[in-house]
């Protein structure tokens, strides 16, 4: 049994909505411009597809602006993440090193929904803490 993770009405941090763009003009035409700044996206599809390349590109676009995010890999090796994005000119070592991007590998199933929520929660409150 874990605590349930409801959502909270402290907000120390002013929200700046508005879209992020991929950084390809073509595919945010597609989505009429971009993702929006704090909603929640999820990519599917069968393996293989492009759903972790179409992340990192967005990833990659928000290191540009200076800004930071952070990927959970499930089924993927970190190495192996490290090694795709760099054949795809993404450079998510380089990112890594700059801050700008944290990796955490995840083994899959450890963790209940909640868990895994609180873990990104704690993780999201000491990251900005560095700001």
């Amino acid at each position: 049994m874990f605590p349930r993770l409801l959502p909270s009405i402290e907000v120390k941090q002013e929200f700046v909505s508005g879209l992020l763009s991929s950084g390809i003009p073509e595919f945010d035409e597609l989505i009429h411009g971009g993702i929006e700044r704090g909603t929640v996206t999820i990519l599917t599809g069968p393996t293989g597809v492009g759903k972790t390349t179409v992340g990192m590109q967005f990833m990659k676009e928000a290191a540009g602006r200076g800004e930071r995010s952070v990927i959970y890999t499930f089924e993927e090796w970190t190495e192996t993440l490290l090694r795709r994005s760099a054949n795809i000119n993404i450079p998510v070592a380089s990112m890594v090193e700059r801050g700008t991007l944290s990796v955490v590998q995840i083994e899959p199933l450890r963790y209940s929904p909640d868990e895994f929520a609180r873990m990104v929660r704690v993780m999201l409150k000491k990251m900005a803490r560095r700001l």
